[in-house]
């Protein structure tokens, strides 16, 4: 089973584990992937070339009312066959590594 990495601890930052996944809506009904008290954090992805553009399945994902703050996070990978791991599977990762 893939782990989260020293990597990962530095992409949490300041927010911690508990608090990100605590904030993970993932496939429930919401806007956007995390959800903070005043700040949402929408996270795209791309592992294209050059140009690089980012799929925005509604514009309700980028409206910001109700929060202070919507953050758009894009993050560029390097796509290879059987390696990494998706955003579901980091958080799920860092549960079950919270719940030991």
């Amino acid at each position: 089973m893939n782990r989260p990495s020293a990597r990962t601890s530095n992409l949490l930052g300041p927010l911690g584990a508990a608090r990100a996944v605590g904030a993970w809506k993932g496939s429930a009904p919401a806007e956007q992937d995390f959800q903070l008290t005043g700040c949402a954090v929408e996270a795209k992805t791309t592992g294209t070339a050059l140009p690089q553009r980012l799929h925005i399945a509604s514009e309700r994902q980028l409206d910001s009312r109700g929060v202070h703050r919507l953050i758009v996070f894009q993050l560029s990978v390097d796509v290879r066959d059987g390696g990494g791991m998706t955003l579901p599977q980091l958080v799920n990762n860092l549960r079950a590594d919270m719940s030991e």
